[in-house]
């Protein structure tokens, strides 16, 4: 016959298996707070450019940039910068963001790199490399 100490211990039990668990994942999760701090401008000028705005996205990419240049995220923060510069009219500034990462068909936004790079040298009228980025995305990204 159990003892009636018995649910007392199951539970005990339980107990302790559970906040061993969530320690293990609040040390995960601890992880990945510090690496999202670290990426905050980054992620934050990400949503800025999702909603559309686009001088506050570019001034957090600068900043992620100005602090992260050569991290992992720094190409895709010279495209988001690229994307938000164009928007607001400053196509120079655009395609020297975008020239960044411009010509490697690996980068996931390689087609739309080279589309905004071509509208932006249109509109700085060289139409000879407007012509050539387009070009790329018909040869390359058919």
């Amino acid at each position: 016959m159990p003892s009636r100490d018995a649910p007392r211990r199951r539970a005990l039990l339980v107990a302790v298996a559970l906040g061993v668990g969530a320690f293990a994942q609040g040390s995960s999760a601890a992880f990945a707070l510090d690496d999202a701090k670290d990426q905050r401008a980054y992620l934050t000028a990400n949503g800025l450019l999702n909603r559309g705005l686009y001088d506050l996205a570019a001034t957090e990419y600068r900043t992620f940039l100005a602090s992260h240049p050569d991290h992992d995220k720094a190409p895709l923060a010279h495209y988001g910068l690229g994307v938000a510069l164009f928007r607001t009219g400053d196509k120079a500034g655009a395609i020297e963001q975008l020239d960044r990462v411009a010509g490697d068909p690996a980068f996931e936004f390689a087609a739309e790199t080279d589309l905004l790079r071509g509208h932006s040298l249109l509109a700085l009228n060289d139409p000879n490399k407007a012509g050539e980025a387009f070009s790329r995305v018909l040869t390359q990204h058919a």
